[in-house]
């Protein structure tokens, strides 16, 4: 039993430290060299979604905004992104917002934002070399800003 044990130690330990290992690499998608058009701001902020707090990396506003990146221009090859949006709770906009993604010009997701929703997806970007977001956003007297929670890079 003791030998069991020994080996099962063994066995998590080698596992973590695979996971914390620089082989496992992983960046922040916006750290990547990324061109905006429209309302993108890359501000930190906290934000209410889903009725948790989370930390907003990104936000784009108002009528249309996109978002173009380099999957390559840090030198290394991840093989997935995964991203997590969406409208704060408190948002008074009431339409429907849009998200579009793309890998290498092709589309890849469309996500129906609505106030207090957060969407996630993970996306397999292996031999991929370019993300383009597109935001729709709907015509209100509100800010209707859909913020991104998470980007990252494995």
């Amino acid at each position: 039993m003791k030998v069991i044990n020994l080996i099962l130690a063994s066995s998590i330990l080698i596992l973590t430290n695979m996971l914390n290992s620089p082989a496992i690499a992983q960046t922040k998608l916006f750290k990547m060299t990324c061109v905006k058009s429209g309302r993108v701001f890359f501000e930190e902020s906290n934000v209410s979604i889903s009725r948790q707090l989370f930390k907003s990396i990104m936000y784009m506003i108002y009528d249309t905004a996109t978002i173009t990146c380099d999957l390559t221009s840090s030198g290394q090859r991840f093989s997935q992104l995964d991203l997590a949006f969406g409208i704060s709770d408190g948002e008074r906009c009431r339409s429907s917002q849009f998200v579009s993604l793309y890998l290498d010009g092709k589309n890849v997701g469309n996500f129906e934002l609505n106030s207090g929703i957060l969407k996630t997806t993970r996306l397999n970007i292996a031999g991929k070399r370019s993300f383009f977001l597109a935001f729709q956003g709907a015509n209100c007297s509100a800010s209707g800003a859909v913020h991104f929670v998470n980007a990252t890079l494995r």
